[in-house]
């Protein structure tokens, strides 16, 4: 028995000559509807293919959009260029919704690239993730506590090597998928300011992409929640033979708001920077890198999270980079505590190396 098809009535309203649809479809048979799932995970190959897990769902009753599908699709690129030490802030005008509408974000990507390294003997080792950050900033309010290295805010596109070749340039593409879309109200934008932290002797090519969707004119969402990101960079400690040792402090993997923030995971990279000639060459660094470095981890309160040192690698995901943290609000003004512990059994001449963490999550 055939199954009868939806009608549809396209009507137009004079006054505003915006179109008004009307669907009339039959009662559906259950055998015939397929189940629908979030489309901001579930099409992804990486994540069809087990190295990036399934987002957490969404807080039961939170819909930071109205409608989670309302919208038209809408990407925005910019790039700019930042010298050693050095930083760039995106134009606003390249990263402004051109509807003049408020706009939802739902994936930010990153790329970084340094043509001067690509004729390099060790180019091919060199990860631009640690050594390019980024601070976002919507109108007053801010989404980052200082910048945030690239490749803490999700994992890589291009995890296993983390250094993919673009013709004549060393470039790394990065990504950050919000549990929440970031909203946007008309007029204003997310404004990134890039920063080069050094140890490259080289500018670097930095490019980023907002994709998502531009609200119709007048849509307001009923709850917004917006993103917040903490980071603690430790000292870069010598691969000398001898033991070193650093910790976070107060300021970094904060909450300093008045308001509690619920965190979704940690991020945690390590880096080996090898002077060679002019350049430091960045390695990427999982595993062996990763494998040097013994973690512990506290709240402010006392309470051990990571009570024994352990490995990078054996507290953060080594396919995601990721601590998964499900369910946990922070309180204000509360923070956590890491101690780092470098001991390398063989000292490396002119080369240094560093932890990186990020604390992900959001407030309503």
């Amino acid at each position: 028995m055939p199954t009868k098809k939806p009608t549809v009535k396209l009507t137009v309203q004079q006054a505003t000559r915006s179109p008004s649809i009307t669907i009339s479809n039959p009662e559906p048979s259950p055998m015939a509807m397929p189940r629908i799932v979030n489309p901001s995970w579930a099409f992804d190959p990486q994540a069809a293919s087990g190295n990036v897990p399934p987002r957490p769902p969404r807080r039961a009753g939170f819909d930071p959009a109205s409608s989670h599908a309302a919208g038209i699709p809408i990407k925005l690129v910019a790039t700019g260029t930042v010298h050693p030490n050095g930083s760039v802030s995106i134009p606003g005008r390249a990263l402004m919704n051109p509807n003049q509408s408020a706009m939802l974000i739902d994936r930010i990507l990153f790329f970084s690239g340094a043509p001067q390294l690509a004729s390099a003997p060790a180019a091919f080792g060199t990860t631009l993730g640690g050594v390019i950050a980024c601070d976002f900033a919507l109108g007053n309010r801010k989404l980052t506590a200082s910048p945030v290295p690239i490749w803490l805010f999700d994992p890589t596109i291009n995890l296993p090597s983390e250094t993919p070749a673009i013709t004549n340039i060393v470039g790394n593409l990065h990504q950050w998928t919000p549990r929440h879309p970031i909203y946007v109200p008309p007029g204003e934008y997310l404004s990134p300011t890039f920063f080069h932290r050094g140890f490259l002797n080289s500018d670097i090519l930095v490019g980023i992409t907002y994709e998502g969707r531009s609200l119709p004119r007048g849509v307001v969402p009923e709850n917004v929640a917006y993103p917040y990101v903490a980071t603690y960079i430790s000292d870069a400690m010598a691969f000398d033979g001898a033991t070193h040792t650093a910790a976070s402090v107060e300021t970094d993997l904060n909450n300093d708001s008045d308001s509690p923030l619920h965190v979704d995971y940690f991020t945690g990279e390590a880096m080996m920077f090898l002077r060679a000639i002019v350049l430091y060459y960045v390695l990427p660094s999982w595993p062996p890198i990763a494998n040097q470095f013994l973690l512990t981890m506290a709240r402010s309160d006392g309470y051990e999270i990571v009570r024994d040192p352990l490995y990078l690698h054996q507290i953060f995901n080594p396919h995601t980079r990721r601590m998964e943290i499900l369910n946990h609000t922070m309180p204000p003004k509360s923070y956590y505590n890491v101690g780092v512990t470098l001991n390398t059994a063989a000292a490396l001449n002119n080369a240094v190396g560093q932890v990186q963490i990020a604390m992900i999550g959001w407030r309503e």
